[in-house]
């Protein structure tokens, strides 16, 4: 998606790739632009509410807003960290639109779903595989480093303890979340 190679390029252009280096003018771009779609997406949420079963996705949307804008505002730093892991939440999405639609053309189709139903099975597995090792390893990997750095006193002077401290728990609160999500997917899988 846009925003992973956006991401990925704002990481890699930096001279200073440290978790708590100032964000450089790219990193900020790629910041405003993330929220900007967020923003966006929440208010297409709003627009086509669903009820209940949105409600994950509006809080997981409110979160990620959170910690992008402290970021990018109250931090002006840190954007390596913050944009390591919108990168790798990002990674999946093409792959988990695509199954999700499947999915609810299946579920609205009476007649003729066949094609729904095989398209959602194919995508399936290497969707819940994919998601699983970016969620449940490759995120949590990141924010081990986060915590390692930050609380060993990487960022003292330069990140405030609130903001570091706030961007670990929203961030392990969402993968936990992720991680109880698509375990409940594999669980539909193996029955």
């Amino acid at each position: 998606t846009p925003a992973t190679l956006l991401a990925a390029a704002a990481i890699l252009s930096a001279a200073d790739r440290g978790f708590a280096a100032e964000n450089t003018k790219f990193q900020s771009l790629v910041l405003d632009f993330s929220v900007a779609y967020f923003a966006a997406d929440l208010l297409h949420l709003a627009v086509f509410f669903a009820g209940a079963g949105d409600l994950p996705f509006v809080i997981h949307h409110l979160a990620t807003l959170f910690v992008l804008l402290t970021c990018r505002h109250a931090a002006s730093r840190g954007a390596v960290a913050v944009l390591a892991l919108l990168a790798l939440a990002e990674v999946t999405s093409a792959l988990q639109n695509t199954w999700a639609l499947a999915r609810v053309r299946r579920s609205n189709c009476s007649s003729s779903t066949h094609v729904a139903t095989a398209c959602d099975a194919a995508l399936a597995l290497p969707f819940y595989g994919l998601y699983s090792i970016v969620r449940g390893l490759l995120g949590p990997y990141v924010v081990f480093r986060m915590v390692v750095f930050y609380s060993g006193g990487g960022a003292e002077g330069a990140i405030a303890t609130w903001v570091w401290v706030s961007w670990v728990v929203v961030v392990s609160m969402a993968i936990a979340g992720s991680v109880a999500w698509v375990s409940n997917l594999w669980v539909e899988v193996y029955r």
